[in-house]
């Protein structure tokens, strides 16, 4: 039987046009995409190359914790109450002793990580405020601030309240500390908040709240639970002090 000349009908002009643009757009579109992985790898390789600067206000037991882990990646630069100089000097760290906070905020720090108790949070932020609004003055621009205590509600506000809004705010909470990870920091869990980045501050009532395992691990998945925000807590997370000393 002779093929239907229907069945094979040209394609009319307007959808074999749309058919080709569809067809330059998906190319487009993967161009486009390689660049944009490109321009990732080439970031990623800049910031590796440029070690950053942290500071840490408290240089207790968990300040000295995560201040050890910090220095094998960049430079740190603490400060306490207490003279903590050799402490800092035998893991790499400079020290600043807390009444020179003008020194320590003008340090070329990236971030400030907060790690004083809930009792001193609050007048140490105020205390860094002043010192803080002199550097964007000069320079423009504010470390990223983070707080490491157990009660989010109570450090955000606090933050919020006080800080400049040039200064970007990470809410965290490292749910290990000296004691559970004193071998490693493999498989721990770490739940963290992006308050405010770039002087916006994220909807609160949208998902805000993350969690994240810091690498694989075989650790019991029971030890975990999450409550009614989506945040995930370890049944072990007050077992044990964050902050102790200053």
């Amino acid at each position: 039987m002779a093929p239907n000349a229907h069945n094979f009908a040209p394609m009319p002009a307007a959808e074999e046009a749309a058919a080709g643009q569809l067809e330059l757009l998906k190319r487009e579109e993967a161009r486009l995409s390689e660049m944009l992985s490109s321009v990732r790898r080439q970031k990623l390789s800049v910031l590796r190359s440029r070690p950053l600067t942290i500071g840490v206000v408290g240089f207790g037991r968990f300040g000295q914790f995560i201040s050890r882990k910090f220095s094998k990646y960049g430079n740190v630069v603490g400060t306490s109450r207490s003279n903590y100089t050799d402490v800092a000097a035998e893991m790499g760290a400079r020290y600043i002793p807390l009444e020179n906070l003008d020194e320590f905020v003008s340090s070329d720090l990236d971030v400030i990580v907060v790690a004083v108790s809930i009792v001193s949070f609050e007048d140490t932020i105020r205390d860094l405020v002043p010192h803080l609004q002199r550097m964007i003055e000069t320079t423009g621009s504010c470390p990223l601030i983070v707080d490491v205590l157990s009660v989010k509600d109570h450090a955000r506000k606090i933050l919020l309240d006080n800080l400049p809004i040039e200064c970007d705010v990470l809410c965290t909470h490292p749910m290990f500390g000296p004691d559970s990870a004193k071998h490693s920091w493999k498989g721990t869990n770490f739940v963290y908040e992006r308050t405010r980045v770039d002087k916006v501050l994220l909807d609160a009532s949208k998902d805000r709240t993350f969690h994240h395992q810091l690498s694989q691990s075989d650790a019991d998945s029971d030890n975990e639970f999450v409550d009614e925000t989506g945040t995930v807590h370890d049944v072990h997370e007050g077992s044990e002090a964050h902050v102790a000393g200053e």
